[in-house]
C-alpha cells in the first residue's frame, strides 16, 4: 500500500483546526467524503512512533554511504539548553550573499576535503573526499524544532556534527551577517549538512509540503486550502495517510471502497455523519492526551 506523508496536517495549533471548521458546509463535497473514509479507517500509531518524517520518506531502506549531499543555511536561535531552527523564509538570502557564505564554509572545511557549491541560495551541493555513512533529517522539517533530538545518526554522525559546529564558528562574524545586523535581519549562523543517505533535494510525490508551508507562514487559510486540495485529488486512492505536526503521529489505512461502500456513503449523506473538522479534532485530542 502506498504511503502519503502529510507533515503539519495535524497541528496542535487550534487556529489551524478552527480554520477548517469554519469552512462553509457546502464548500467541498470531497472533504465530507474524506471524513467518512477517515472515520472508518484503520488507525495505527505504533509504526510511526518515535520516527521522523525523513525516516518515513526513506521507507526504512538501507542507505549506502555517499560522497555527495546537500547543505542548507539556517537561522538558529539559542534557548536555555539547545538551539532552535527558525523558519527558512527568514533567511531572505541573495545569490551573492549565499556564494560568499558558501565560500567561507568551504574554506573552514578545506582540510577535511569538503567542497561546496551553490545551487540556490538555500540549497548548496556538498562533495566529500570519502563516503559518509549518516542519516539526517530533511531541513524542510526542522523549522521550530530543537536541534539536539534531531542530530545526525550513523557511523559518521559525530564527524558531520563536528563539521557543522565549525561552520557555526566560521559564520559568526562573517561580513554578510554584519551587513544583515545593520538591516535588523537575523544572522545566518548555521549550516545543516544532509542528503548523504539518499534523500533527494526536494520531497517526492509521496510527501505533501503544503501544510508545512502554511504552518511556517502561520496562514490558517492556506492550511485549510491544502486539505481541500488533498481531499479532492486523493480521496479515492488506497493509501496509508500519515498525519502529524512536527513529527508523525498516526497512520490511517484508508482502503479502497468495497462493493457496498457506496451504500454506507449514501447513508452517511442522509444522516449527516461527522464533518472532516470533527474527525480531525478527535485525532488531535487523542494525540495530545
Amino acid at each position: 500500500m502506498e504511503h502519503l506523508l502529510l507533515p503539519h496536517s495535524l497541528p496542535t495549533d487550534r487556529g489551524m483546526r478552527d480554520a477548517l471548521a469554519a469552512q462553509p458546509a457546502a464548500s467541498d463535497r470531497a472533504l465530507a467524503r474524506l471524513a467518512r473514509r477517515f472515520d472508518r479507517a484503520d488507525i495505527d500509531r505504533t509504526s510511526v512512533l518515535g520516527r521522523t518524517w525523513s525516516e518515513l520518506e526513506r521507507r526504512g531502506g538501507s542507505q549506502a554511504a555517499s560522497c555527495e549531499g546537500f547543505a542548507t543555511p539556517l537561522v538558529l536561535t539559542p534557548g536555555l539548553t539547545d538551539l532552535t531552527v527558525a523558519a527558512s523564509p527568514l533567511l531572505d538570502l541573495t545569490d551573492d550573499d549565499a556564494r560568499s557564505l558558501c565560500a567561507a564554509c568551504e574554506e573552514a572545511l578545506a582540510g577535511e576535503g569538503v567542497r561546496l557549491a551553490v545551487s540556490t541560495p538555500t540549497l548548496w551541493r556538498v562533495r566529500v573526499a570519502e563516503p559518509i555513512a549518516v542519516a539526517c533529517e530533511r531541513p524542510d522539517w526542522l523549522a521550530g524544532r530543537s536541534l539536539r533530538p534531531l542530530l545526525p545518526q550513523g557511523a559518521d554522525a559525530r564527524r558531520l556534527e563536528r563539521w557543522m559546529n565549525a561552520l557555526q564558528m566560521q559564520l559568526h562574524a562573517h561580513p554578510v551577517n554584519t551587513a544583515r545586523a545593520r538591516q535588523a535581519m537575523p544572522h545566518v549562523n548555521g549550516v545543516w549538512l544532509w542528503g548523504f543517505d539518499g534523500l533527494p533535494a526536494q520531497p517526492g510525490a509521496g510527501v505533501v509540503t503544503a501544510f508545512a508551508e502554511a504552518w511556517r507562514r502561520n496562514d490558517a487559510s492556506a492550511w485549510s486550502d491544502a486539505w481541500q486540495r488533498v481531499a479532492a485529488t486523493l480521496g479515492e486512492r488506497e493509501v496509508a495517510w500519515v498525519l502529524g505536526d512536527h513529527e508523525p503521529r498516526l497512520a490511517l489505512y484508508v482502503r479502497a471502497s468495497d462493493w457496498f461502500g457506496w451504500f454506507r456513503d449514501l447513508i452517511a449523506k442522509v444522516s449527516g455523519g461527522p464533518s472532516f473538522a470533527q474527525v480531525l479534532e478527535r485525532f488531535c485530542e487523542v494525540e495530545t492526551l
